[in-house]
């Protein structure tokens, strides 16, 4: 990975022997390896620093995803858009394989499906969905235990920063669109890690009336991410595609660069406004 494991997924791989954060020391190994398999990546630049090393190898490539905003960049291409999540077509791909799914296995494909659906509660749920989730479930997994783990052992400088970012609120479109900011600032005196963001966008989500939530991060170098999501029709996906993004139908994001967080909010929130 591009960035180093959370550490609410750190009971995946106890001593770091599985998940391994990029450096250069791995450039000649991926240069020239006979593959290169990327998960749930839409576009190559969302490899980070790992892009060019990958573009010079002399691996095939391929991509394993269900993004509507994939255009088959890779040289081998497997993307259902129908699937709720990646893990869905890895768990497909296992099957065919004629490969046992142990209980670690089903541990890390469950995990995949619960959160890429939002705990089963976005759109792409489908009845197949629950179906691979109740075979993973039956190979021993606890739903409590595995809820705990990621979503309630969050940091006290999470819970910091969330108060900060909730007085940045404001009502967009008459109250059907809502954005959220999280600055540099923020970051630096509550001590927070970019991890500890994961989920604020989705709890705007919560709120009565509110269609379309957009969640502006400040990055260093005059780069701004921004985090979309949506309810029912609302295609984001579009919306982030007129700024260079993509995603899904429902959640989608863009990467901004050489830009302020002002101009950032101005734009994006006007072409939020002509949604509705």
């Amino acid at each position: 990975n591009d960035s180093p494991t959370p550490s609410f997924y750190k009971f995946l791989d106890p001593d770091n022997s599985k998940i391994h954060c990029y450096d250069q020391s791995y450039d000649e190994r991926i240069k020239f390896c006979d593959a290169v398999i990327i998960l749930d990546i839409s576009i190559i630049e969302r490899l980070g620093r790992m892009q060019d090393i990958v573009r010079q190898s002399s691996a095939v490539s391929v991509c394993i995803d269900h993004h509507v905003s994939n255009s088959g960049w890779s040289k081998v291409n497997l993307i259902d858009e129908d699937a709720s999540a990646s893990g869905e077509i890895v768990f497909d791909l296992i099957k065919s394989m004629g490969v046992d799914i142990d209980r670690e296995i089903a541990l890390c494909l469950y995990i995949a499906i619960l959160t890429d659906t939002g705990s089963f509660r976005f759109s792409n749920t489908t009845g197949r969905t629950h179906r691979i989730c109740g075979e993973l479930l039956d190979k021993g997994l606890k739903p409590r235990e595995i809820y705990a783990d990621v979503y309630e052992s969050y940091s006290w400088e999470r819970m910091l920063l969330f108060s900060k970012a909730l007085s940045t609120i404001r009502k967009v479109a008459g109250g059907k669109a809502s954005s959220i900011l999280i600055t540099n600032e923020m970051m630096e005196s509550t001590g927070a890690k970019r991890e500890d963001i994961e989920g604020f966008v989705e709890y705007l989500t919560t709120v009565k009336d509110v269609e379309i939530v957009v969640l502006f991060l400040e990055l260093p170098d005059n780069k701004i991410k921004v985090s979309l999501r949506s309810k029912d029709v609302h295609d984001v996906n579009k919306l982030a595609s007129l700024f260079g993004g993509g995603g899904h139908i429902n959640a989608a994001g863009i990467l901004l660069e050489d830009y302020t967080l002002q101009r950032a909010e101005e734009e994006l929130l006007a072409a939020v406004e002509k949604v509705f």
